[in-house]
């Protein structure tokens, strides 16, 4: 398999699903009940009309948390401009699917944006994971346009948030 998976390009992203959602606040208050009553997200009918980042990554893996100051910083610059990010913490290994460590990680990190603890691999199978760090983009229309598996290059990401968020 290429690190470049184009599997999802043209589509609508799977349902995620997960265990405990961090800085769910974020969310408008009709989908943050959702989150507390264990539904799983859907793109398109709970963040329409927004252009949205999915970022899998293990607080262990170099390559996530090398990208994570990028999307700390278009969280930052976009997050007013209907721009979402959903972080999506799947372990690679057992220890890491503690929530004190993946909150003390999410911490550490800085991160503002939601993050959902995927323990049970439920939203890595369905998007079809095979290694980190996965980065997605959907536009407005909650089609995925962008489909990357491995290091994250910040300046072609950045330029396909501003095509999705011009366009």
């Amino acid at each position: 398999m290429s690190l470049f998976d184009a599997r999802l390009i043209g589509e609508k992203p799977p349902a995620i699903a997960g265990g405990q959602w961090f800085n769910a606040s974020h969310f408008p208050p009709e989908v943050l009940l959702a989150r507390e009553a264990g539904k799983p997200l859907l793109i398109t009918q709970d963040l329409p009309g927004k252009a949205v980042l999915i970022f899998f990554w293990d607080y262990e893996c170099a390559d996530c948390v090398a990208a994570l100051p990028h999307l700390n910083a278009w969280w930052k610059k976009f997050h007013d401009r209907d721009f979402f990010i959903i972080g999506i913490h799947t372990p690679e290994f057992e220890f890491a699917k503690d929530l004190d460590k993946v909150e003390s990680a999410i911490l550490r990190s800085s991160i503002s944006y939601p993050v959902v603890n995927d323990a049970d691999y439920e939203s890595w199978k369905a998007y079809g994971c095979s290694s980190w760090p996965r980065l997605l983009l959907v536009d407005r229309q909650g089609i995925v346009q962008y489909d990357h598996s491995g290091k994250v290059n910040q300046k072609e990401v950045e330029e396909k948030i501003g095509d999705l968020m011009s366009g």
